[in-house]
């Protein structure tokens, strides 16, 4: 006879401790990817939130996958996309902190310019972090 409460117990802990937690902070990014676009002015802070969203959201949807080995399936290496969204949602509160500090300093800072230029230099030392 085959002892199924080992496995059972195995799911009950990858559902609880994975599943469970990635699905919801799934579902707050899509919240807020909605809510967002709902709304008739997008200021820069939100639009750099929005990007830590996305990254977020990104990581917890690789996370998902790897936990439900669906890269077995699909041929994917999910690992790859998980480790370059952590790095990404760990480099980008700086740039964050820093337009924040630079826009009570300087009232005259061109925010668009700001964020492209954070984005790529986020981006780049991201992959540096991945690579390295």
């Amino acid at each position: 006879m085959e002892d199924k409460s080992h496995s059972s117990g195995a799911f009950d802990s990858v559902w609880i401790n994975t599943i469970l937690p990635n699905s919801l902070s799934i579902l707050a990014c899509i919240w807020f990817f909605v809510s967002f676009y709902k709304l008739p002015r997008k200021k820069i802070g939100l639009q750099m939130v929005l990007i830590l969203s996305i990254s977020d959201c990104f990581y917890h949807f690789s996370t998902l996958l790897v936990s439900l080995h669906v890269e077995k399936f699909v041929g994917l290496d999910f690992q790859f996309v998980m480790d370059l969204a952590l790095c990404f949602s760990t480099v980008w509160p700086a740039a964050i902190a820093y337009l924040i500090y630079n826009s009570l300093r300087d009232a005259s800072l061109d925010p668009k310019n700001y964020l492209k230029r954070s984005l790529v230099t986020a981006v780049t030392i991201s992959l540096m972090i991945k690579f390295m």
